[in-house]
């Protein structure tokens, strides 16, 4: 049987990150256990390995391999947000608020915080310590708003 290069991207993981990779890509209704820290319990391992796990070159190659594998792709996500879209601006669709919800949440994820508002003949070094400190301030609220949201 020959080898493909899934397989040897595999081999160059440990048997635990292979495992916890294909955890994170079963469908949540397959998934068990159901969260990262069940997960880390039954395996045990502390709850930041994963998140260590996942800086890795090798683990993040692998995990890019499975993905296309199974059909998570640019195009298979444009297709779908497409749908979801039409979905949501139809206001005779059954589901539209579910819709509504589900492509702002997706938005949400994606979208980067606002770059702060500074004019374009000012540098960020030409601020002040207060415009800087309320800058930077702004910024972090704004973060820790959309986390404890999403």
């Amino acid at each position: 049987m020959a080898t493909t290069s899934i397989d040897r991207l595999k081999d160059r993981l440990k048997p635990l990150q292979a495992e916890y990779i294909e955890w994170k890509l079963t469908p949540d209704e397959h998934k068990f256990p159901l969260t990262m820290r069940a997960w880390c319990e039954d395996h045990e391992v502390s709850y930041s390995t994963p998140g260590t796990w996942e800086q890795d070159s090798r683990v993040k190659e692998y995990w890019y391999k499975r993905v296309t594998e199974v059909g998570v792709t640019p195009d298979a996500i444009a297709e779908v947000l497409a749908a979801l879209k039409s979905t949501a601006t139809d206001p005779n669709a059954k589901n539209q608020v579910a819709a509504i919800n589900a492509y702002l949440a997706y938005a949400q994820k994606v979208t980067p915080l606002a770059a702060p508002e500074v004019a374009d003949d000012v540098r960020p070094s030409d601020l002040s310590d207060e415009e800087l400190d309320a800058l930077i301030a702004e910024q972090a609220s704004t973060e820790v708003e959309l986390r404890a949201n999403g």
